[in-house]
């Protein structure tokens, strides 16, 4: 798990120190792009895990529990570290996210009718991509100290389908704008 962690940061970091002077961003933007892909493939990393080991323990049923709780008790922290880190992003990039000249959602609307996706996905990032799966990532703990493997499968399961799109979402409005949700 470790290795594959740093071996996962490494590939971001490496992505986005290629990137930076393409796009002219400062190191402080840099660094928010790497944590933002960080916090992403933590997200989908330990959610997708999480649901492929739970279903293990569903045909299995001698696993030590313990396994399980390893994997899911980290969830809620990091789904409450990228809500932050995506907060951030928005709050110091938010002239981006708009465009020059613009202040407000409703006048980029007005202004740039054909961005309406943008708008829609940033408001809908927020509750299904972040609070939504963060709600899962803390009912799922509960049900794996209560024992029951067969609930928090089919948390996670519930959790992966929200998550992927969640990042979908965040994902269409970093290719748009460059900013990361």
């Amino acid at each position: 798990l470790w290795l594959a962690l740093l071996a996962g940061g490494g590939a971001v970091a490496v992505s986005a120190v290629m990137v930076g002077p393409v796009t002219g961003w400062s190191a402080a933007d840099q660094a928010l792009v790497m944590g933002g892909a960080f916090g992403s493939a933590l997200v989908l990393g330990f959610t997708t895990a999480g649901m492929i080991l739970g279903h293990w323990y569903l045909t299995d049923h001698g696993l030590d529990i313990r396994h399980l709780g390893r994997l899911v008790r980290p969830l809620p922290w990091i789904f409450a570290g990228k809500a932050m880190l995506s907060g951030l992003a928005l709050g110091l990039l938010w002239d981006r996210v708009l465009g020059p000249g613009v202040t407000s959602l409703d006048a980029l609307l007005v202004r740039s009718p054909d961005r309406v996706l943008d708008v829609v996905n940033i408001w809908a990032r927020i509750p299904v991509g972040l609070v939504i799966p963060a709600v899962l990532a803390v009912m799922t703990g509960v049900t794996v100290r209560m024992h029951k493997t067969q609930p928090a499968t089919g948390i996670l399961y519930a959790m992966c389908g929200i998550v992927y799109l969640g990042e979908a979402l965040g994902k269409m409005v970093e290719g748009t704008t460059g900013v990361p949700l």
